[in-house]
């Protein structure tokens, strides 16, 4: 990774920052908690190697994000730059806005409380919605098995799909997983195509990004359902109950998932309009994406969808001990995005009276303290159990017979 130095400081009308050792670099404020999709571009000038940020400009940022803490970043040739602040440049205040360098990186705060954006959004009322078949009948004109399948989702849908001890060892005599489409809105799926390589962004080629960014771009899930023969879709809506979507265009939009809160791609999103989960605007795309995913769907004859009805856990369980703890300093998170994946789930099964629900929204399994997906404990990561008795529910829908070995295990703490 290439390395450079913060050198000076000037305060006017301008913030004037300089630097030695970069060359061509772009330079962003980007939040502290890569979660938050707040961001601000910033000018960086090559030849009097100065980064310039109005003071205006600061001031009304950091006023419309009150409590938040932002850090520099900056970027050379689409790669991350490391950098190190020089001594005697910081602390510092100007326009309000207190400047620290924290472990080298120079982090700016403003006043106020920071507020959960979900908690912070208009809210709509979630209430209760209607289960079509639910747990009644198998699926359609499925003669062999394993069965192809299209994975649409989270952890909680692929992750039933892992031949792992801990999860489904026995999953491939049922199910073949023919490709996963991971951790993507379906708001962003079903909107319109951005032209823009994202090949040249190290960080998004790279890793699990790497695996799963292509639909982010391409919105290719027509192409996907065009070269597989699908018999069957599992999607989970977790994505579309816990992070924004960025509006890139006016018709285009982003996940803001974790490849993209993580990549330099993100400076992009500067200025750009983030929607919340939860909210009436994000309702009415999901509403018409999911509307857009059953037209798709008739139109390459996939007659079986099932959507996993999972919530966030509130409770921690360590197997070794049995301890059982919640989620403390998690709990308003939690929930408020169970409370949007009701939305999400409701209008999914709207526009699909027919697909399977597998109802795990009360479940007894909690989150694992040691869970091996990545990531580790997780609100969203749950025991052993919690993955096997999904796949016992999928494989009775196949209408063969389901060996008691076939992804056993114990009972589970109870609630």
């Amino acid at each position: 990774m290439s390395r450079m130095a913060l050198t000076g400081i000037a305060a006017g009308t301008d913030l004037v920052i300089s630097y030695q050792g970069g060359a061509g670099i772009s330079a962003w404020l980007e939040d502290a908690n890569k979660h938050w999709p707040y961001i601000l571009r910033l000018s960086a000038d090559p030849e009097r190697q100065v980064i310039t940020i109005p003071c205006s400009a600061l001031s009304g940022f950091m006023t419309q994000h009150p409590g938040h803490r932002f850090k520099l970043s900056l970027s050379a040739d689409n790669r991350r730059l490391a950098y190190a602040v020089s001594p005697g440049i910081f602390p510092m205040k100007t326009a309000g806005v207190q400047i620290e360098a924290e472990d080298g990186i120079a982090v700016f705060s403003g006043s106020g409380e920071a507020r959960d954006f979900q908690a912070a959004a208009p809210r709509i009322n979630s209430g209760n919605f209607e289960i079509g078949r639910g747990q009644a009948g198998t699926f359609a004109d499925i003669d062999r098995l394993p069965v192809s399948t299209l994975v649409i989702g989270s952890c909680f849908g692929r992750s039933i799909f892992r031949s792992d001890a801990y999860f489904n060892p026995g999953y491939k005599k049922y199910f073949r997983v023919a490709r996963t489409v991971f951790h993507n809105s379906l708001i962003s799926l079903f909107s319109e195509k951005t032209a823009c390589d994202f090949r040249k962004y190290p960080d998004l080629v790279s890793g699990d990004a790497g695996k799963y960014i292509e639909p982010e771009f391409r919105k290719n899930l027509d192409e996907i359902l065009d070269q597989e023969n699908i018999q069957l879709l599992v999607i989970d809506n977790y994505m579309d109950a816990a992070v924004p979507v960025i509006r890139f265009r006016e018709n285009s939009f982003f996940t803001y998932s974790k490849y993209f809160a993580e990549s330099v791609f993100k400076r992009f999103f500067a200025s750009c309009p983030a929607v919340f989960p939860g909210t009436p605007e994000h309702a009415e795309l999901f509403r018409k994406s999911a509307a857009g995913l059953r037209r798709l769907l008739d139109a390459y004859h996939v007659k079986n969808v099932v959507l996993i009805g999972g919530r966030l856990s509130r409770y921690l369980t360590d197997e070794d001990t049995g301890e059982i703890s919640a989620w403390d300093g998690k709990m308003d998170w939690i929930n408020a995005v169970n409370a949007a994946w009701d939305t999400a789930d409701g209008i999914f099964l709207k526009e699909f009276p027919g697909a399977f629900y597998l109802d795990m929204r009360n479940t007894r399994w909690k989150s694992d303290l040691r869970s091996p997906i990545i990531g580790g404990a997780s609100p969203s990561h749950y025991q052993s159990g919690y993955y096997r008795e999904l796949f016992r529910q999928l494989a009775r829908l196949t209408g063969k017979a389901v060996p008691a070995a076939e992804g056993s295990s114990g009972e589970g703490a109870a609630p």
